[in-house]
């Protein structure tokens, strides 16, 4: 009985020991999502749950280029939420248990990330969809083409649709609509006939809904909410500050359809990881566990939704919410195309983004900027290779 007694005493004392440890070392977590209520519901995990954890949010378009730097230093982040493709980056990751991935969306875990379990997918979506104000429409289009020479009665001063049409993440359904993949046999393939067709319905849609090339995200994001323009395509993760400024006027849907084919749109999914070579100690464990746990409670990932407009990742969340506007974004999803998280995939973004400017500005047509891509491509990654090679 002593045994036993002076046994379960040794263990209250290990752990109140450990989370003294624990609340002596302060950790970083790094995410890039842009939401004011995603910010406000990790700092109340963080504070509800006693943790040692300093929330940083940096902006999307800063990330890469910081956590490149941050790993030549030796001061990466203790845990990071990004988009699933950063993955992709070459920095080192921590396996995580396999248990935390039992919990997930089938449709969100591909074979690499079960193999690797270098990240948990936490948040979902990713995905773009089609904003209207019903104070100019009435019923959504339910075809792209519907734009091209289409008078819609407008008032003076409001365009058909603007989007941030030089980033390639918006080109990319137009070059998927019969689920086609950047990808063949794994090697980047993007100087083909589906890049070519795709170039020159992007080019027909922009021209023949008189579209400005000069507007980029801001501009498309800004002019929809005042209402200067009648559609406008954006993530999910821009719902939620659309209605707070839109309120009933805002109407949203899945991306329609293109000359009658559909389009299947990337989605992806915010992803928990840690990233170090090192050896994690027990206290660290022990904060990044319960921290992680948390935000796969039901509870945080129901209030994804409810508060923030973010949709869940973990199996029954969305069936449990009954929401129309939810299981529309969830369909979606499930036609859509997991959008790949390899190294390769980073370089392709960059080569695609390039080339697409030097096309939309008349520099190239649709078969020079797709060989321009591959080329790019290519040389890239072969450069990627030596400095690798080097770094060994």
């Amino acid at each position: 009985m002593m045994r036993f007694l002076f046994r379960a005493l040794w263990i209250i004392v290990a752990l109140f020991s450990s989370l003294n440890v624990m609340s002596q070392e302060r950790l970083t977590l790094l995410h890039s999502l842009s939401s004011v209520e995603l910010s406000a519901m990790l700092q109340e995990v963080v504070e509800r749950e006693k943790l040692p954890i300093d929330i940083v949010y940096l902006d999307n378009d800063l990330v890469k280029g910081e956590l490149m730097s941050a790993a030549l230093s030796d001061k990466l982040p203790d845990m990071m939420i990004l988009p699933n493709d950063y993955l992709g980056l070459p920095i080192p990751f921590k396996p995580l248990p396999t248990q935390w991935f039992d919990e997930i969306q089938p449709l969100y875990m591909n074979s690499d990330l079960l193999n690797s379990r270098r990240g948990v997918p936490v948040i979902g979506g990713n995905q773009l969809l089609l904003y209207y104000n019903k104070n100019f429409v009435s019923e959504p289009i339910t075809d792209f083409a519907q734009l091209i020479d289409t008078d819609f009665g407008l008032p003076a001063g409001v365009s058909t649709i603007r989007w941030s049409v030089r980033e390639p993440y918006w080109l990319q359904p137009f070059f998927s609509r019969d689920r086609s993949s950047f990808f063949a046999a794994g090697l980047p393939q993007l100087d083909r006939a589906e890049m070519w067709r795709a170039l020159a319905t992007y080019r027909r849609l922009i021209d023949g809904s008189n579209m400005d090339i000069s507007c980029d995200y801001s501009c498309a994001f800004n002019d929809f909410l005042m209402g200067k323009t009648a559609y406008t395509v954006n993530g999910d993760w821009a719902m939620r500050e659309l209605r707070a400024m839109l309120g009933n006027n805002l109407g949203v849907t899945s991306l329609p359809k293109m000359d009658g084919y559909d389009l299947h749109p990337y989605y992806g999914s915010q992803i928990f990881a840690v990233p170090s070579t090192s050896v994690l100690p027990p206290e660290k464990l022990l904060v990044i566990e319960r921290f992680l746990a948390a935000m796969l409670s039901d509870s945080f990932q129901r209030q994804l939704w409810l508060r923030a407009n973010l949709i869940p990742t973990k199996l029954g969340v969305v069936d449990s919410l009954e929401d129309p506007l939810l299981s529309d974004m969830q369909s979606q999803i499930e036609s859509g195309v997991y959008m790949p998280h390899t190294s390769e995939m980073v370089v392709v973004w960059e080569s695609i983004g390039v080339a697409l400017t030097r096309f939309l500005d008349g520099f190239y047509d649709e078969r020079e900027a797709a060989q321009f891509m591959q080329m790019m491509t290519i040389n890239s990654l072969r450069e990627q290779r030596r400095e690798n090679k080097h770094a060994r």
